[in-house]
């Protein structure tokens, strides 16, 4: 967004006659209009333009506020101008009459846009002008004619921008610019630039052919390794010396390029392919407001409470919205069909890919999302604002760069219309592949996950898996009330399991409340941080690797999109031997003694496991009744599908015979 700066000469005060109600003037004060202006300002920043418009017209007599405030008058009335809202003519002629360079920039851009081109052209000339602010004037017409779709003169202007004042800082100060031509001339680095959308664009184009050498923002590193693992990565902020004076090229020149020679921006290519995760239902990402600047102005906005009505009510929903307020956080907790959301969207884009690429579609306003979808080759529902970007050609239509599209207006959407596309959206997804085994010998990716009931065997059954040489790392030290130890890794327990449910809005603890089953989230990332949570405690991947937990169920869908190749135990006990050591043991008795709460207790859980068990996963049902009578035949299955072979002596020392009595607490 523009910002204010500066005051007016008094000419130009002379110059702008702006009208005033004489009778609010003599009732209005000084602190009253500059509350009013501020309200104004932080209207504008948010990008409600109309707001603005409202907020200014109460002001009385703006001629009486002090220079500062009249210049932060002036300013708004041209910024709302600027993206039409406000009397459209009166700017025009405030505009045209102007005497100073305050704000020339700003004024430019109005004088074109509002086709006054005697006035921007007199603003152009003005003897005050600097070389910055002309590059700036070059960089706008460039933008002016690309929106007109004049593409060949718009980009002959538009690749002066890296010089702009009123455009972000592009090129590292220590690279030298290269403009875009024959292709067999590129110097081997890019700079990637401007937003998130922008840059996922330019990464769609340059798979085609991978330059040697990308500098990006920092968190770009991820993904561009894991995309173009060609090409060596360079953080912008911190280029190494070898750089000094490199030429590079602009990565948004790289759209010229493909207007001359396909006539379109489309690239050749997605990021990556979507995927369907074992028994995944379809999700759908939604957004309904702009990013940052310009783009988050009131048309590229649809408020959450109608966005949400308009959706229909059988879908799922996950946020991609990346800068949540604490009020749409509440209105989105309280809506059972929006998973919560649990990733930092802004944090990594490898990670919002990862999870895009796993939706059924997105559903989103003009945003950096639709970009995110069609690199991921997912189907997205375009909502189209009145002004579209120049990125979706002369027909207004996301289709025209991105095939996956299906765009609609804005104003257009319904619970009828979506229904429609997700209807088609689903067909597709069913169709999708379920990610391919990874190989045996991958320890990493295929752990040994122990869920099912507390009290249930779930710790004496990790004691043999351990028992055995499998990794179990920094677990839980025993107490009294399980003095051969919990077997459960501290850190995944502690700074994975319990805070995510805690986000979830559950009992950390797992018993009351429990999390909504219906609606898990997708979380992407998760194998990551749990793997170097591994790493860190001393895991070198050599040896099978086991995570146990009886929470684990209540996030079970979270775990196996995780790690789909993961077995599964289930560690089964006699329920009422369950429900009786629940009801006596001291850290469950403080929820309830009461035999009957612990019996809905374990239908809750066991409703969970059911849903596991029937998910396609990979899952053994361990009947530990039988596994300490000295039957170990099912869990020697999968300790020898592990690549350990079982051994019945390490069984034995590995269970305590005296927990097999009945009178006994047992793990």
């Amino acid at each position: 967004m523009w910002h204010s700066a500066g005051g007016l000469r008094a000419a130009d005060r002379l110059a702008l006659e702006i009208r005033f109600s004489a009778d609010r003037a003599m009732t209005q004060s000084l602190a009253e209009s500059t509350a009013l202006l501020d309200e104004a300002d932080q209207c504008f920043q948010q990008g409600q333009i109309s707001q603005v418009v409202a907020k200014i017209s109460q002001i009385a007599d703006p001629r009486h506020l002090p220079p500062k405030e009249y210049s932060r008058f002036v300013f708004l009335t041209f910024g709302a101008a600027l993206y039409g809202f406000g009397d459209l003519e009166r700017v025009r002629h405030m505009n045209a009459r102007f005497v100073g360079k305050t704000w020339a920039p700003m004024r430019y851009r109005l004088a074109l846009r509002q086709k006054d081109f005697a006035t921007a052209a007199r603003i152009r000339r003005h003897p005050g002008i600097t070389d910055k602010e002309r590059w700036d004037f070059r960089c706008t017409m460039g933008l002016h004619l690309i929106w007109l779709h004049r593409y060949a003169w718009g980009f002959h202007f538009y690749q002066d921008r890296w010089r702009a004042i009123n455009f972000p800082k592009i090129l590292p100060s220590k690279l030298r610019y290269h403009p875009v031509g024959d292709p067999t001339d590129d110097p081997p680095l890019v700079v990637l630039e401007q937003g998130v959308g922008e840059c996922l664009l330019a990464l769609m184009h340059l798979r085609a052919a991978p330059p040697r050498q990308i500098a990006a923002l920092p968190k770009f590193r991820t993904l561009i390794q894991r995309v173009l693992p060609e090409s060596r990565f360079f953080p912008s902020s911190d280029l190494p010396e070898e750089l000094s004076g490199a030429p590079a090229i602009c990565s948004a020149d790289l759209f010229g390029r493909a207007w001359r020679q396909t006539g379109t921006f489309k690239p050749p290519s997605s990021l990556t392919t979507p995927i369907r995760d074992q028994g995944a239902k379809p999700v759908y990402g939604i957004c309904w407001r702009g990013g940052s600047g310009q783009n988050r102005r009131e048309e590229r906005q649809i408020p959450l409470h109608l966005f949400l009505d308009l959706l229909p009510h059988e879908g799922r929903y996950v946020p991609l919205q990346f800068d949540l307020t604490a009020s749409e956080r509440a209105l989105l907790a309280k809506d059972r069909r929006v998973q919560p959301p649990l990733i930092n969207v802004t944090k990594s884009p490898d990670i919002v890919l990862q999870l895009v690429r796993r939706l059924a579609g997105v559903i989103s306003i003009d945003s950096a999302n639709w970009h995110f979808a069609a690199a991921a080759d997912v189907p997205f529902l375009a909502l189209m604002n009145r002004r579209a970007h120049w990125f979706w050609g002369p027909d207004a239509d996301a289709a025209w760069t991105y095939p996956t599209a299906t765009t609609i207006k804005k104003t257009d959407l319904s619970q009828d219309r979506a229904r429609q596309w997700m209807h088609q959206a689903e067909r597709a997804f069913s169709q999708r592949p379920v990610p391919m085994p990874v190989p045996l010998a991958n320890h990493g990716r295929r752990p040994i996950l122990v869920a099912g009931l507390p009290r249930s065997r779930t710790s004496m059954t990790m004691r043999i898996l351990a028992a055995h040489g499998v990794w179990v790392g920094e677990t839980m030290q025993a107490t009294s009330a399980n003095p051969h130890g919990f077997f459960e890794n501290l850190v995944l327990k502690n700074s994975v399991l319990k805070k995510l449910l805690k986000e979830l809005g559950a009992d950390p603890n797992g018993v009351e409340p429990l999390p909504d089953s219906s609606n898990m989230p997708v979380l992407p990332g998760l194998d990551q941080r749990l793997l170097q949570a591994l790493t860190d405690q001393g895991y070198d991947g050599a040896r099978p690797w086991a995570f146990k937990d009886p929470k684990l169920t209540l996030l079970w869908p979270i775990f196996a999109s995780a790690f789909p190749d993961a077995h599964w135990i289930i560690p089964q006990r006699d329920r009422q031997a369950v429900i009786d050591s629940l009801s006596k043991v001291h850290f469950m008795r403080r929820h309830s003694s009461d035999p009957e709460y612990w019996a809905m207790f374990c239908a809750a859980y066991q409703q969970r496991l059911d849903a596991l068990a029937r998910s396609g996963a990979r899952v053994s049902v361990i009947d530990t009744d039988a596994l300490v009578k000295g039957d170990h035949a099912a869990l020697s299955e999968v300790i020898r599908a592990a690549g350990v072979p079982p051994e019945p002596d390490v069984f034995r020392t590995a269970i305590d015979p005296a927990l097999a009595r009945q009178t006994k607490a047992q793990p």
